[in-house]
């Protein structure tokens, strides 16, 4: 990693001054990523909204996920991102039925309460 603002990379480059800055921000969240035993993979997750989350996460993740459903990788992210780019963290209801049904296949902890808002 650069020293500072305008020093050399290992290949004699000059660095500028802004990309040492993305370079140091992402070698400390790294660090802290580490040394709280999360890895890179729990902390996205976790930026993004329930019950589609924890239903994507049960199906192997979001590649999984988008190849049992024969959607885009981009649809599911969606899912799971807040309105209004995304849907709140909600599955479409046409998909439930064969999440459901791959998810008793594999004897997966997904019910049907999980697609459908709670009184709280």
């Amino acid at each position: 990693m650069p020293a500072g603002p305008g020093s050399q990379d290992c290949d004699g480059h000059t660095v500028a001054p802004a990309v040492w800055g993305v370079n140091r921000f992402l070698h400390l969240a790294r660090n802290y990523l580490d040394r709280h035993h999360i890895s890179v993979y729990e902390w996205t997750m976790a930026q993004f909204l329930d019950p589609a989350r924890s239903v994507i996460r049960e199906l192997g993740g979001p590649i999984a996920t988008a190849e049992l459903l024969g959607v885009n990788l981009s649809t599911v992210y969606r899912w799971m991102a807040p309105a209004p780019k995304g849907s709140d963290g909600w599955i479409p209801q046409r998909y439930v039925r064969t999440i459901l049904r791959e998810a008793k296949k594999r004897k997966l902890c997904i019910l049907a309460t999980d697609f459908v808002p709670l009184d709280e």
